[in-house]
């Protein structure tokens, strides 16, 4: 009876142990799948950022018109552009009525040329400026676009204005 006993005990630290050991994988695979997502999130924004640029560097030559389509980074909903010729704001004639007053971050940026180009999901977060990016049509009411991600990409429709590009939704 006691070596039954000693077998049941000797049993329940066994799956004491396994339990311990499995919850132990579980957590720490938790955590790595968590890091993978988040590097993934990381290159991604980086790589939308270089390739967004590089389109508007590439199809800036006058009468040049090509659509392409971006992978957005993770969580993005829309990108949003605000034309180049806010800055310099002492020689601009573009006020920046043309940014909602929601939109203070965007607001704050544009104003001090840091950045005009933004992507906003569940934050905004300003991602880059570029002198060549336009997106007044002639009219300073639109001299400011958000265009929206659907699928995870954008679609953008890039004009060549001779030093500029202008910007356009390709939905």
């Amino acid at each position: 009876m006691k070596s039954n006993a000693k077998a049941q005990i000797s049993q329940v630290f066994t799956y004491i142990i396994i339990i311990l050991v499995v919850g132990l994988i579980v957590v720490f695979g938790v955590r790595g799948i968590i890091k993978i997502m988040n590097a993934n999130c990381e290159h991604q924004d980086v790589l939308f950022n270089k390739t967004l640029m590089s389109f508007i560097d590439e199809y800036s030559d006058r009468g040049m018109v090509q659509e392409e389509s971006i992978k957005a980074p993770c969580d993005a909903e829309e990108i949003c552009f605000a034309d180049s010729e806010y800055c310099p704001r002492a020689s601009s004639t573009l006020t920046l009525d043309a940014i909602p007053a929601s939109e203070n971050l965007i607001r704050d940026a544009v104003g001090s040329c840091t950045a005009n180009v933004f992507v906003k999901g569940k934050f905004t977060i300003p991602i880059g400026f570029s002198k060549k990016i336009s997106v007044n049509k002639g009219i300073p009411a639109d001299s400011f676009q958000c265009i929206s991600v659907k699928g995870g990409s954008v679609k953008l429709v890039f004009s060549g204005l001779g030093r500029q590009t202008q910007i356009e939704s390709g939905w």
